[in-house]
């Protein structure tokens, strides 16, 4: 595995798939995941979506952690269940100028189960 990548990339390149709305710019706070061995110090980018309590207790954000060495992290056995999903889009709709409706088609045989 290559080093230097971010945590978040890692473990994407290693099929685990951890939460990330903004797409790893370190600004929805959603990759967080706690940080065991390694990682380096706590950086400036981080501390505004980590609380306190979160800061104490050794909670990063997964897309600014970079791996560059052995590195021990510990995830929601929930995060396991996640998987990829290739789809096409069938259908855009125009809400508003800046609201759209996605609608996509999963491959053949791919079904994904929801419960809101």
């Amino acid at each position: 595995m290559k080093g230097g990548n971010s945590l978040l990339a890692t473990l994407s390149d290693n099929q685990i798939f951890i939460p990330s709305a903004c797409g790893g710019r370190g600004s929805c706070g959603a990759c967080k995941c706690k940080v065991i061995e390694g990682g380096g110090p706590l950086l400036p980018t981080e501390k505004p979506l980590l609380s306190k309590a979160e800061q104490a207790g050794s909670i990063r954000l997964g897309c600014q952690v970079k791996v560059k060495s052995d590195i021990k992290i510990e995830l929601p056995e929930a995060i396991f269940n996640i998987r990829r999903f290739h789809s096409v889009i069938e259908e855009i709709i125009d809400y508003t100028y800046d609201i759209k409706g996605i609608t996509f088609k999963l491959q053949q045989g791919e079904t994904i189960d929801f419960k809101a």
